[in-house]
């Protein structure tokens, strides 16, 4: 490997600004990432490669900081929001029982807090994707948590990105869903052609999670066929000439858009 290729102070810089802000909109890092390269200065460097080393695009970067992470069970990971549609990078765990490795952060009661929110959250047969702040109160009280050290949690929770807080209650947050995909999918089961009871679905679309998003409120019982809102508009698009235009891919139903996860649109957070 060359020099040119190398892990260097370029990435260093990028990982710690990942890890300490994640989520980090990729907007954000694009420009940030570009700082660094511009910026970017070693006297033991010839002056090729440091130009090559300025000219290293963020994807190339991601690629080098994941090599060193993945032997460590980490990643550089993107997901979108299922809401604006805009990417975001998160440094995520990828064990299989995520929330158990967090044990250096969450207490063993506080992390089952968190595994019966996220079981009542998924198991909703109304598909509604969030749980009342006032409910997690209750969750944590089952884990003999006091009011005060159940909304301290909540606060952790939503602060680091885990849940977010819409109108008094709780959904998975994007770290959640980048670094929890594997995870809810094994321990839930997929809603799918073949599985139409499981619990997690997928977006036809992108293929990621859909807490938020819509089914078609014609389909048949048992439809597994979901989309993120801005899925579902790039995938008219494309089909927009054809026979199947506005039918229901999974029952051949007329597809008239129905709101899954339905929660307000503004977010907010604590800081």
């Amino acid at each position: 490997m060359t020099p040119m290729n190398d892990y260097s102070d370029i990435e260093r810089a990028l990982l710690q600004f990942i890890i300490s802000t994640h989520p980090c909109e990729q907007r954000e890092l694009v420009m940030l990432h570009n700082k660094f390269t511009a910026e970017y200065v070693n006297e033991t460097m010839s002056d090729e490669v440091i130009q090559a080393l300025r000219e290293r695009h963020l994807d190339e970067s991601i690629e080098l900081i994941n090599n060193k992470l993945h032997p460590l069970g980490y990643e550089i990971t993107h997901t979108k929001s299922q809401t604006t549609g805009s990417l975001y990078y998160c440094y995520v765990n990828t064990q299989q029982d995520s929330i158990s490795q967090s044990a250096t952060i969450f207490s063993k009661s506080e992390i089952e807090c968190i595994k019966n929110t996220v079981e009542e959250l998924f198991t909703n047969p109304e598909e509604t994707y969030h749980v009342s702040s006032t409910r997690f109160m209750r969750i944590c009280q089952k884990e003999n948590k006091t009011p005060s050290q159940a909304e301290h949690l909540m606060r952790r929770l939503i602060s680091d990105g885990w849940f977010d807080l819409e109108q008094g209650h709780l959904t998975l947050g994007i770290r959640s869903l980048a670094e929890l995909k594997r995870q809810l999918m094994n321990d839930f089961g997929v809603k799918s052609k073949d599985t139409p009871n499981g619990c997690v679905a997928i977006c036809s679309g992108c293929k990621d999670i859909v807490t938020k998003g819509i089914r078609g409120a014609k389909c048949r019982d048992g439809c597994w066929v979901r989309f993120h809102t801005q899925c579902k508009e790039n995938y008219d698009r494309a089909r927009r000439d054809t026979n199947d235009a506005n039918i229901c891919h999974g029952c051949s139903q007329q597809w008239e858009s129905i709101d899954v996860g339905a929660v307000p649109h503004k977010t907010e957070r604590y800081h």
